[in-house]
């Protein structure tokens, strides 16, 4: 019988993400969890819960136009192992003005000792919520001006596609996630 406790993966729903930013890292969570079952013996065997989370029990319209209902919502999670924050389509920040209720979420989170991995202009929230500040990040490319501007208290490394800070990781694109 399995008595280790599942990592609890959490993926912040937001309006106008880029749905592959959290789909991918889903999928490919998924396939190294059924990997490593095959590796490991019973006892060991430790699976991963994944739930989708938003500020509100609504239904999130993505960028494709489709509408993702959200597992829970921040204030039902008091405890994530590990956080994905979505790239966002566009301008990334009206909906971290809209999405205002996630920096003090995301900052106990951390301070609970929870990884948290952003991508492309998601990468806001984490610099918003001041995690980043002094420390190595980086952005979409397209973004980079304005971010440096937005948050000049970020080590904004242009020239590198993943970024880590401690247990706070960016990356520039879905494909640098990937």
């Amino acid at each position: 019988m399995n008595t280790n406790p599942p990592v609890k993966i959490h993926f912040v729903l937001c309006e106008h993400m880029l749905a592959t930013s959290s789909t991918l890292p889903m999928e490919m969570l998924l396939a190294a969890e059924s990997a490593m079952q095959t590796m490991q013996e019973p006892g060991q065997r430790r699976r991963i819960e994944i739930q989708t989370l938003s500020i509100s029990a609504e239904p999130v319209l993505v960028r494709t136009g489709m509408r993702w209902q959200p597992d829970k919502t921040i204030d039902q999670v008091s405890h994530s192992d590990l956080i994905y924050i979505p790239g966002l389509w566009r301008n990334p920040r009206p909906v971290v003005k809209r999405n205002a209720a996630l920096i003090p979420w995301l900052q106990q989170q951390h301070q609970n000792g929870a990884i948290i991995s952003a991508v492309g202009t998601g990468c806001c929230f984490l610099a918003e919520a001041g995690l980043l500040d002094g420390k190595a990040a980086t952005t979409h490319w397209h973004y980079f001006d304005q971010f440096q501007k937005d948050y000049p208290q970020t080590q904004l490394k242009r020239q590198y596609f993943i970024t880590q800070a401690g247990s706070l990781y960016c990356a520039a694109s879905v494909n640098s996630l990937a």
